[in-house]
């Protein structure tokens, strides 16, 4: 994130939008350990929580916070301050540790299975 204020050039940004984007792939990751970390019960409270809450209130708060920083200190900063927020969250979650994996995990779950499960067929086509 704090590439983005470094750059000088729009083409400085390119690295960075290329770290973003290889960032996408640890959703996958992210689903396992919720679904790892919660019950049967608490299962989609945590999904709703981390796929549809917390994005939710990033797009709500983030354009008046970081506008009002930009406004009293600069554009750049924005940044700066993204990157101290993925620093927090890179010390919090890496002192995090693993949890058993849930039933649902261990019961050797296939493709074919998920496939013929009818909403995963209708997304699928």
């Amino acid at each position: 994130m704090a590439a983005y204020g470094l750059a000088q050039e729009w083409w400085h940004l390119f690295p960075a939008i290329v770290l973003l984007a290889a960032g996408n792939i640890a959703f996958p990751a992210i689903s396992k350990v919720v679904a790892d970390s919660s019950d049967d019960r608490t299962r989609t409270r945590a999904f709703t929580l981390i796929y549809t809450v917390g994005p939710s209130v990033a797009t709500l708060l983030s354009p008046s916070l970081g506008g009002v920083l930009a406004d009293t200190v600069s554009l750049r900063s924005i940044f700066f301050a993204g990157a101290v927020g993925q620093l927090v969250a890179v010390l919090f979650f890496s002192r995090l540790r693993p949890v058993e994996s849930s039933d649902a995990a261990q019961s050797g779950g296939s493709y074919r299975a998920a496939l013929a499960y009818r909403p995963v067929a209708l997304l699928t086509g």
